[in-house]
């Protein structure tokens, strides 16, 4: 896998993420809700060190699996339409701050990159 980040870590509503996970558990990162169960299962069922606070990325993962099922809207009930609006426009809205968290955070790193402080 192609590495994005100078980092090894990121940050998801404030809690770190660790990617290294994905590795262990996927050849490929895949943002499911099987891969949340996996994190799950292996932290609480089988009580692996590796998996040890994998709670912000299960949460993370939740989250891009919802809401590209919302936008992706190849099951009716998973997509938006009048009926479900009131329901998935909680999860997309849930999304956009997420979202602008994260614009904010790259701000704030970019800044401190380019005064040297990082």
């Amino acid at each position: 896998m192609e590495e994005y980040f100078k980092h090894k870590d990121v940050q998801f509503r404030g809690e770190k993420v660790d990617f290294y996970h994905f590795k262990k558990l996927f050849e490929v990162t895949n943002y499911s809700e099987f891969t949340a169960a996996g994190f799950e299962y292996y932290r609480i069922d089988l009580g692996i060190e590796l998996f040890k606070n994998t709670e912000p990325t299960v949460d993370m993962v939740r989250l891009l699996n919802a809401a590209f099922d919302v936008m992706n809207g190849r099951h009716r009930d998973e997509s938006i339409s009048k009926e479900y609006w009131k329901e998935k426009h909680k999860l997309l809205y849930k999304m956009l701050n997420v979202l602008h968290e994260l614009l904010d955070a790259i701000a704030i790193t970019e800044h401190l990159f380019t005064e040297g402080n990082l």
